[in-house]
């Protein structure tokens, strides 16, 4: 059994929450392919369709969000770069692991990183090319589809809320239960 402090003096247990960063894509998918057998959304759909007009529009200096399908963003074949490659993004990680501030990004912010982070990987469907920014916009679709925020779409349409998981939560969307040991490091 590990730590779950940098000191290494307390000892890592299963009551200790971690942060578990891309794991969420899974409960992001099955969100959304809960509302695919709800007849809510097509896969082959364009995701101008699901997202509100102002986040399509953000896409639209790079990308076209009619040429751009749900499909193509649940298997990262959209094309769209990376947020989280970006030289901006590398820039703050590293001020951050430096001992800068730390930042909560918007949706908006992480969009728009991608958009400035340069030219299409590839046009959508012609490859596959891991991207965070793909389930940032699937997300964003939860949202406009549920009218809620992206964590509790999740929790009702995934049934990631019957999982009785009472130490975990979104960081951002959610509070930490009271509960809750300080996050493993």
């Amino acid at each position: 059994m590990g730590f779950a402090d940098a000191e290494r003096t307390k000892r890592f247990t299963p009551q200790h929450p971690i942060r578990i960063s891309s794991v969420t894509k899974t409960f992001v998918a099955a969100a959304m392919l809960k509302l695919l057998e709800a007849g809510r959304i097509n896969l082959d759909d364009p995701i101008s369709r699901y997202l509100k007009p102002v986040h399509a529009q953000l896409l639209s200096p790079r990308y076209d969000p009619k040429e751009i399908t749900v499909r193509h963003l649940l298997t990262h074949t959209s094309g769209i770069v990376d947020t989280f490659a970006t030289s901006s993004f590398i820039d703050y990680f590293g001020r951050v692991v430096g001992g800068g501030n730390t930042k909560t990004f918007s949706l908006e912010d992480q969009v728009e990183a991608a958009v400035a982070g340069g030219e299409p990987v590839h046009a959508p469907g012609a490859s596959q090319a891991y991207t965070d920014t793909g389930y940032i916009l699937l997300g964003a679709m939860l949202e406009n589809l549920t009218d809620m925020n992206m964590a509790k779409a999740v929790r009702v349409h995934s049934g990631y809320g019957a999982l009785a998981l009472h130490n975990t939560w979104w960081e951002v969307f959610e509070a930490p239960p009271i509960a809750a040991l300080a996050r493993a490091k």
